[in-house]
């Protein structure tokens, strides 16, 4: 039997709304600050990339070892970019940190 769920998509969507409706006050010389609205946009559409290949497929898989699969993850990235040269998928890997953060934080929206 699954949990009941406390919270909605829509609740999520409003919450997010509310978030990005905050005005932010950064230094005009912090770049790393400045540059997050256009890494969000890359990271959102690497996660509807994700979503269209892979479903709720992080829903099903439990926080309990996460942080070993998410290492083992990270050494398959590192080991192709040793041996085949290929450029580390950061947004992959900001998107699995992301994940296992969702995974702790709203334990409400897994399927277990």
């Amino acid at each position: 039997m699954s949990p009941k769920k406390t919270s909605s998509n829509e609740d999520i969507k409003t919450t997010t709304d509310e978030i990005r409706a905050i005005p932010v006050q950064a230094p005009d010389d912090n770049e790393l600050i400045v540059l997050l609205p256009e890494f969000m946009e890359a990271f959102r559409a690497q996660l509807i990339s994700d979503q269209e290949r892979w479903r709720d497929e992080w829903k099903q898989r439990p926080s309990a070892g996460q942080e070993f699969r998410n290492f083992n993850r990270f050494h398959d990235y590192l080991t192709d970019f040793v041996q085949r040269a290929m450029p580390l998928p950061w947004l992959k890997v900001i998107g699995n940190a992301y994940i296992a953060w969702v995974r702790e934080t709203h334990p409400e929206l897994l399927d277990q």
